[in-house]
């Protein structure tokens, strides 16, 4: 490797670092503020699980689509988010699963809602595990950044 190749390797390792762990820390600032949120009844309109592969990849990704509705001050909300960061896929089609169940089509369930915003709402509160992928890639790629540094 040249010079000029570590030194972008060494960029883009520290940036793409730096990038996952704001990520995750915006994530977990919301879950935080979410845990003070008030709670209404709601209703879920569908549940269900889509899967997909990534170009070239055996194993399949996986994630929660819940659509549900709750009401406040009698007004009527919708809402797809089922906890902060859902939108990240895993590859654990059982913890997807677990979560659905959960939520199958019911006539009630516990909404989170914002007292402030009640447009923004969660049906689970707290940091899931998904969301430690961000975390964890993160130190990885500054780890790596670390190694480069020491030893080239």
């Amino acid at each position: 490797m040249t010079a000029e190749e570590i030194v972008l390797l060494h960029t883009c390792l520290q940036i793409g670092g730096i990038l996952f762990i704001i990520l995750f820390l915006g994530i977990y600032y919301q879950t935080r503020k979410s845990m003070r949120w008030a709670t209404t009844k709601g209703k879920i309109l569908s549940s269900s699980i889509s899967s997909w592969n990534m170009s070239g990849e055996v194993e399949k990704l996986h994630e929660t689509k819940i659509e549900y509705q709750y009401e406040v001050d009698g007004r009527l909300y919708s809402s797809k988010r089922v906890y902060y960061g859902d939108w990240l896929a895993t590859n654990s089609l059982s913890y997807v699963k677990k979560i659905t169940e959960g939520y199958g089509i019911k006539p009630s369930c516990v909404v989170y809602y914002n007292p402030r915003k009640p447009q923004n709402a969660v049906l689970i509160k707290g940091i899931a595990p998904p969301v430690y992928s961000l975390l964890v890639f993160g130190l990885v790629l500054i780890g790596a950044d670390i190694c480069i540094y020491l030893f080239f």
